[in-house]
């Protein structure tokens, strides 16, 4: 059954999870088969930013586990597909604390921007400002995977640096439009 699997794959160009042997079972190799034969497979990974990061040979025996259109292989398809209009050029990251963040709230408001909100302790929210004032901020939680997960208040003083535009906020915006069928 595999062999079937993994031989589909390769002739349809179907993103393709797997973990062997020699993986943790909480991560997986995840791309397209680009060589297929009897014993072995060799797959272009992708990165979390759809990139294609180079060919790796596995011996089909030490395959334990394969993944097929999950969630996380469609927005990652989605991702690898829409990966040029991606720019690490425009991230910008901004240590500031408290109060000396409200003039950048205004314009990442306006703009609606999706921005990781850094706290003490290595903690982050990530994120939609729908509201602040001189002491709290309301924000709409959004997870790596695009999808909303609530509305959080925080203090502003709490706040001790924020970013927008990074690679990974790209990739979070692009997830959420496709989620929430909005393009800005």
């Amino acid at each position: 059954m595999i062999k079937n699997i993994l031989k589909n794959a390769f002739e349809h160009k179907n993103l393709i999870g797997i973990t062997t042997k020699d993986i943790e079972w909480d991560q997986s190799i995840i791309g397209y088969i680009t060589n297929y034969d009897d014993t072995s497979i060799s797959i272009n990974e992708l990165d979390e930013f759809g990139f294609l990061i180079g060919n790796v040979t596995y011996i089909i025996d030490d395959i334990l586990c394969i993944q097929i259109d999950d969630w996380y292989m469609q927005n990652l398809q989605t991702i690898h597909e829409n990966k040029s209009m991606f720019n690490p050029n425009l991230s910008i990251t901004i240590w500031k604390t408290g109060k000396e963040l409200l003039i950048y709230f205004k314009i990442i408001k306006e703009n609606e921007k999706i921005t990781r909100f850094f706290f003490a302790d290595d903690n982050f929210v990530i994120g939609i400002i729908l509201d602040f004032d001189n002491e709290f901020i309301l924000i709409k939680n959004i997870g790596q995977n695009g999808i909303e997960e609530g509305i959080s208040c925080y203090r502003i003083n709490d706040i001790i640096g924020l970013k927008y535009d990074g690679l990974s906020e790209q990739k979070i915006k692009l997830l959420y439009e496709m989620n929430n069928n909005t393009k800005k």
